[in-house]
């Protein structure tokens, strides 16, 4: 095996497609997934559990404090997008120090060209900056794989990879334990 990336797990398409792409690569992938107080993070963690039990990766998964999240919380089957200020972030921030405790070369997260738009922390030039930052602090490499692709073209990837797309979560607002259909992430994952 090659060297150790860490990925940002949410048990989501993207992030899935990740996982596979490095397992692809013969990478030792350990897989990072963060709780904090959304509302799907029940079904989003039962999804990073079984991938990786399934494929024998290394999963850790903590809960942290974030704020502004009110519109996570937005009505279930609201249409829009579920911005937390800076989550990605926060979460890359942790991501690259739990990295650097445990000798990964490699940070990674699903980041793609549909997320620019609403997410900041999205963007190219987040992921070049933050990870300049991050490479001449801790020598740890921030990377985004995903970054040019759209959803339509992740999707695809995925049917190429063989990933089980129904064992993925991707709704941000479940009602009654089942995705809404209606919130961005769903009607963006929709084939």
């Amino acid at each position: 095996m090659s060297h150790k990336v860490v990925l940002l797990f949410s048990g989501g398409v993207d992030s899935t497609v990740l996982a596979h792409l490095a397992l692809e690569r013969d990478l030792e992938l350990v897989c990072l997934h963060f709780r904090y107080l959304q509302p799907a993070g029940g079904q989003e963690a039962e999804a990073a559990i079984r991938w990786c039990h399934k494929h024998g990766v290394k999963l850790m998964t903590r809960s942290i404090t974030l704020w502004g999240l009110e519109d996570m919380h937005a009505e279930p089957g609201a249409v829009g997008p579920r911005v937390v200020p800076l989550r990605n972030l926060c979460m890359l921030a942790l991501a690259a120090n739990y990295a650097a405790g445990i000798g990964a070369k490699e940070v990674w997260f699903g980041a793609n060209l549909d997320d620019h738009k609403d997410y900041l922390d999205c963007r190219p030039y987040f992921v070049q900056e933050f990870g300049l930052v991050v490479s001449q602090q801790i020598g740890i490499v921030i990377r985004a794989p995903l970054i040019t692709m759209t959803k339509t073209q992740i999707l695809e990837r995925a049917d190429q990879l063989d990933v089980d797309l129904e064992a993925c979560w991707w709704c941000y607002a479940p009602v009654d334990g089942k995705p809404c259909g209606t919130c961005n992430s769903c009607r963006s994952n929709q084939r």
